[in-house]
C-alpha cells in the first residue's frame, strides 16, 4: 500500500512569498518610512528657521536703509548721544523741524523697537537691542549706525533669529 505524501511537491512555477520574506519586507519598508519622516520634519524646521531669519533681515534692512537715507540728507545733526540721534532736514516742516531716531518700548509695552518721529521702524514681534549712533567730525560728517534685531526666544531654536546690522553714512551738505 502506498502512503500519501505529507507535503505536496514544490513546483518551480508556484507563486507567492514565505512569511519570513513578508516580515523582512515590512521591517525594511518601516525603516525607510521612519527615515523619510525624519527628513520631512527636519525640512519643516529648517523652513521655519529660514522664515524667521528672512523676517528679521527684511525689517532690519528697511530700518537701516531709512535711517541712512534720512541721515545722508540731514542739514545738521543737533544731538548724537549714542542711543539716539537728532537732526534737521532741509525744507522740512517749520513747526517740527527736528527729526530723530531712538529705541524704546511703545506705549502698549512689549519688545523694544526702533522709532522715528512718525512711529516704529521695526515689527512689534521683533526686539531691537544695542542701537548705537557713533558720530565723527566737527561739524558731524559721518554717522555709524549699529543695532541687533531678534525674533523669538533662544529656547525655541526653530523660530529664533538674531541678526546684527551696521551701516555708515556720510552727511551731504546742500
Amino acid at each position: 500500500m502506498k502512503t500519501a505524501p505529507l507535503r505536496r511537491p514544490v513546483k518551480k512555477n508556484d507563486a507567492g512569498f514565505t512569511l519570513i520574506e513578508l516580515l523582512i519586507t515590512v521591517v525594511v519598508l518601516g525603516l525607510i518610512m521612519t527615515a523619510m519622516v525624519g527628513v520631512f520634519l527636519a525640512t519643516i524646521k529648517a523652513g521655519k528657521k529660514a522664515d524667521a531669519i528672512a523676517e528679521v533681515k527684511e525689517n532690519g534692512d528697511y530700518a537701516l536703509g531709512l535711517m541712512e537715507r534720512q541721515l545722508r540728507n540731514a542739514e545738521e545733526i543737533t544731538d548724537c548721544t549714542g542711543e539716539s540721534i537728532k537732526f534737521t532736514l532741509p525744507d522740512d516742516d517749520p513747526i517740527d523741524p527736528e527729526w530723530g531716531f531712538q529705541y524704546g518700548q511703545s506705549e502698549s509695552g512689549g519688545n523694544y523697537q526702533i522709532f522715528s518721529n512718525y512711529g516704529s521702524l521695526t515689527n512689534r514681534d521683533l526686539a531691537a537691542t544695542d542701537l548705537t549712533f557713533s558720530c565723527a567730525g566737527n561739524p558731524i560728517k559721518t554717522v555709524t549706525i549699529s543695532f541687533v534685531l531678534t525674533k523669538g526666544v533662544r529656547t525655541d531654536v526653530r523660530e529664533f533669529a538674531r541678526v546684527s546690522f551696521r551701516g555708515m553714512v556720510t552727511i551731504r551738505k546742500y
